[in-house]
């Protein structure tokens, strides 16, 4: 999946005239256009980890703080809906270039811990809201917010894979 969003990243990039290649939201939310369109050719469900991973890479190039916002909250959303949080924070967290401990603490909270009710929707709630605020805060340049774009669907897409092949795989198509 790597060479796929990486080949199909470098022909949108390529389109831009000069002074302007890099990714925005309209490119990457095509990425995941691409990516949903691939996996539909070969499974009959859509994993709603892949909507997550998307909706963060996007969150990544968007520069308006209210749309920047709303992907956020449909990443949260989704990634709740799959139950694959701990996998999808850990990948955005690379991709912004969080340190491995803080990553490996949050992970370790979520896939250690059976969380239910209310605690679980509180907790999930601040983890959410340092996201969203780091990212909507988030004074990158387009070059730079395109690159984190990219890394956040590469390792996202690598990091949720295992958990949506155990799903979803007894369904693929060749």
């Amino acid at each position: 999946m790597d060479m796929y969003i990486t080949q199909h990243s470098k022909e949108l990039i390529a389109k831009k005239p000069k002074g302007k290649q890099f990714l925005e939201a309209s490119d990457v939310d095509a990425l995941g256009v691409m990516i949903r369109s691939f996996w539909s050719q070969h499974c009959d469900e859509l994993p709603a980890e892949f909507d997550s991973v998307i909706s963060f890479a996007c969150a990544a190039v968007e520069r308006d703080k209210m749309k920047k916002l709303e992907y956020i909250r449909k990443a949260l959303s989704a990634a709740l809906a799959a139950g694959g949080i701990a996998a999808i924070i850990s990948a955005v967290g690379l991709a912004l270039g969080w340190g491995a401990s803080l990553i490996s603490s949050i992970v370790s909270f979520f896939a250690g811990i059976s969380l239910t009710g209310p605690i679980a929707l509180a907790v999930i709630g601040g983890v959410a809201t340092i996201i969203a605020g780091y990212m909507a805060f988030s004074t990158d340049k387009e070059e730079e917010a395109s690159e984190k774009a990219l890394k956040i669907l590469r390792e996202g897409i690598h990091d949720i894979l295992p958990d949506v092949w155990s799903k979803y795989g007894k369904q693929w198509k060749d």
